[in-house]
Parts: structure tokens; C-alpha cells; sequence
């Protein structure tokens, strides 16, 4: 199945978001995880 991606997302995110994906990730998981990057950044 081909994925039109819109112009404004950044494909590198795509890329990721379809590799987590493939390894079985949730979207809740990737979600936690950037939260978590997010949160230990700005401590």
C-alpha cells in the first residue's frame, strides 16, 4: 500500500513513525517515549 504524505509533514518523522510501527510499536508507546524524551530535556 503506497502513503500519499503531505507536503507539510516532515518525511523523517514519517519514516520513524513507519519504523516504530513495523516493530510493533503502539502509538501510545511512541507517544510515551517522546514525552518522556521531552520531559527529561527540560528538567
Amino acid at each position: 500500500m503506497k502513503v500519499m504524505v503531505p507536503a507539510k509533514l516532515d518525511r523523517e518523522w514519517v519514516k520513524l513513525i513507519k519504523e516504530a510501527k513495523g516493530a510493533g510499536l503502539t502509538v501510545e508507546e511512541v507517544k510515551e517515549f517522546l514525552y518522556q524524551e521531552y520531559k527529561s530535556k527540560t528538567k
